[in-house]
């Protein structure tokens, strides 16, 4: 919700203000919070400053493709080369008169979405969890060690929601109870595509929590 707000802002939407003043401000923006380690500010050909300030062009990146589309844009989290674990989030900027004139993009701490997931509890003790549809890579969970290990979802959740939860990849919004037999209880599950992104939101828990 960061990114769409700071790209509303009147002085980022100013197609007449310079891109690097406009680099400038969403850095200052992000000083001192531990979730993001860098903003970048693009044109709508994907030139601009990078999350360390070189000016670079980007158009190719998996992230880039939507986002100067006028859709949001994500890719799933990945080892940087100093070895931290990220991921990349960007959305497109447009002027008043509703034309894109850019893209903001930021590198958030996987870390930090971990505990943006242990923070949301479902019935008694059990977080969400976000999913590539098409892949099936865990993207955020609440346990640091399914994203530094790049678990798949039936790695996480087991074969019996896999194979009741086929409608995902589709795109689908749902609801459903079904058996968990390696637990040898009933789960109740939920699950709802991110608007413009490959990734789902999925709640799981015991249906006897509620």
């Amino acid at each position: 919700a960061m990114l769409e707000t700071t790209a509303k802002f009147p002085s980022i939407s100013n197609p007449e203000i310079d891109m690097l003043d406009k680099w400038k401000e969403i850095n200052i923006l992000i000083e001192g919070n531990p979730r993001y380690t860098g903003m970048a500010f693009y044109d709508s050909q994907g030139v601009g400053y990078n999350s360390k300030g070189k000016l670079v062009d980007n158009h190719e990146k998996d992230y880039m493709t939507g986002a100067l589309h006028g859709k949001r844009g994500m890719m799933d989290p990945h080892t940087n080369m100093f070895g931290n674990l990220v991921a990349n989030y960007a959305v497109p900027v447009f002027a008043p008169d509703g034309k894109q004139i850019g893209v903001i993009s930021s590198v958030i701490e996987v870390t930090e979405m971990a505990t943006s997931m242990q923070e949301i509890i479902i019935g008694k003790e059990s977080h969400p969890m976000i999913v590539n549809k098409y892949s099936g890579v865990v993207v955020a969970h609440s346990d640091i060690e399914v994203l530094n290990e790049e678990k798949l979802l039936q790695d996480v959740v087991g074969e019996d929601f896999v194979n009741v939860a086929k409608d995902i990849q589709d795109g689908a919004t749902n609801s459903i109870i079904y058996y968990d037999k390696t637990n040898q209880m009933n789960m109740a599950a939920a699950y709802c595509p991110i608007e413009n992104t490959d990734w789902v939101v999925i709640l799981i828990a015991p249906y006897s929590d509620f």
